[in-house]
């Protein structure tokens, strides 16, 4: 039997080898297909993902290219522009309005107009950093931002209205007092806020204190500090301020008109809409307002004279002496102009073609950098204050690289160092008895002369 079953057996062991062979190759080309499967899968997979990527990335280029290159005001729909057009020349009118109602009060609301407008633009300024989750936090921490403003407007307007202030506290000692050690009482101030700083340091909130407190003291630097310039140019004369702003404001107007009726050939990347054919029509605009209007205004003595003490009372009169710088004369010209080789003209309008140059062609570099800025921190406007117009700091980003620009100009080059009432007396009492009559002989002479005494 074990030799008859033996063939068999070994028939029956070769169909499980064979059995075996085919699973072992059906399951390795089941094994094969899945992994290229999976591998198909990937490959599938990686191509998506890169198809998606690229998607991303031109959408993302196209993005920046939108927003590198926005649409100009002459290429936008009628209806739009017209709309614009009118909320933005609503406002401005009225704008224009209270700021002739707050010139037309006095030097000392001028004075509050500027100090309004440094707080706002603070303000502005200081909420672009500001985390609210943060600051509550650090519940004193925004306060001592606002105490290095108090101090350094403290310091500003003891520094450029000292003589008007000393009128405004003669009958008060300890007003005095302050004015006279203002300068160390404001750096005394300055430490007390400096030492509050360090105190208020919270473990966490380092880096962004530090922050703070620098983006705090530029911004005082470049914008608190010369625009309160513009509050000595008021008591100066309201010329000094008045038409400084209004240059500003025509060279404004005039190149958003210009631009928005020819502009096509963009000036600058960093504000697009800004056009070469609006930059140079405000130019030559604003030179010939400079002119005309300086001499409309050196007409009264409400714009020409320098206002010595403070004056609360709104809409008061103003008088004083005309000067040569308001009066008219010959002025001989380079060319001949009309076939005249003279223009009959003051050294005021003299004056005021400087200032319509630089409030043409370098002040609205002021709105550039706020522009810039403004991309930094990917906002369209600083607020939202002024509808049409965007924020205060949107606004008045021009005036107070104006303002400070005036300010200058005027105590370098047309006024020269004049010394200040508190400087003279304090030099005379420094005289011997014989110089002081000397001096008070050659003063009664003088007023005599003038039929003043």
């Amino acid at each position: 039997y074990q030799r008859r079953g033996h063939g068999d057996c070994f028939s029956v062991l070769n169909k499980m080898r064979r059995g075996n062979a085919k699973r072992v190759e059906t399951e390795t080309e089941t094994e094969t297909e899945t992994e290229t499967e999976k591998s198909e899968l990937d490959s599938s997979k990686v191509i998506t993902n890169r198809k998606s990527n690229v998607k991303r990335k031109v959408s993302s280029d196209l993005k920046e290219v939108d927003e590198q290159t926005p649409q100009l005001e002459a290429d936008k729909p009628i209806e739009q522009r017209m709309r614009s057009f009118k909320v933005r020349a609503l406002w401005t009118f009225v704008m224009i309005g209270g700021f002739f109602l707050v010139l037309a009060a006095g030097h000392a609301y001028a004075a509050l107009l500027v100090m309004f407008i440094n707080v706002g633009i603070f303000r502005e300024i200081l909420k672009l950093k500001r985390n609210v989750e943060k600051d509550r936090k650090l519940p004193f921490f925004n306060l001592i931002n606002w105490y290095f403003f108090g101090v350094t407007v403290f310091f500003l307007y003891c520094k450029l209205l000292r003589d008007r202030l000393e009128s405004l506290l003669i009958s008060h000692p300890s007003g005095e007092w302050v004015l006279k050690y203002s300068n160390f009482l404001s750096f005394c101030a300055y430490l007390v806020g400096f030492v509050a700083f360090v105190f208020s340091l919270k473990k966490g909130q380092y880096k962004y204190q530090f922050r703070q407190f620098g983006w705090t003291h530029v911004t005082l630097l470049l914008v608190v500090v010369q625009s309160t310039s513009m509050v000595a140019n008021i008591y100066d004369g309201l010329m000094w301020f008045f038409l400084p702003c209004s240059l500003v404001i025509v060279n404004d107007i005039f190149a958003y008109v210009f631009g928005f009726f020819f502009g096509r050939t963009p000036l600058i990347k960093l504000s697009p809409k800004k056009t070469w054919e609006g930059f140079i029509g405000a130019f030559l605009t604003t030179l010939v307002w400079a002119f005309f209007f300086a001499d409309f205004l050196q007409r009264f003595e409400f714009f020409t004279c320098p206002q010595y003490q403070i004056r609360l009372m709104p809409f008061a009169p103003v008088t004083c002496e005309p000067t040569l710088l308001y009066t008219k004369q010959n002025v001989a010209l380079p060319f001949s102009l009309f076939g005249s080789a003279s223009i009959r003209a003051s050294p005021m309008q003299l004056h005021a073609l400087f200032m319509a140059a630089f409030a043409s062609i370098i002040a609205p570099f002021g709105g550039f950098f706020a522009s810039g800025f403004k991309r930094a921190f990917k906002i369209k406007d600083f607020g939202d204050s002024i509808p049409g117009h965007g924020g205060i700091t949107d606004r008045f980003d021009c005036q107070v690289l104006m303002g400070m620009f005036s300010y200058v100009y005027f105590h370098s080059l047309v006024l020269g160092r004049v010394p200040n009432m508190s400087e003279v007396l304090a030099s005379a009492a420094m005289l011997t008895a014989d110089d002081q009559l000397t001096l008070f002989n050659q003063l009664k002479a003088s007023l005599q002369e003038r039929n003043l005494l």
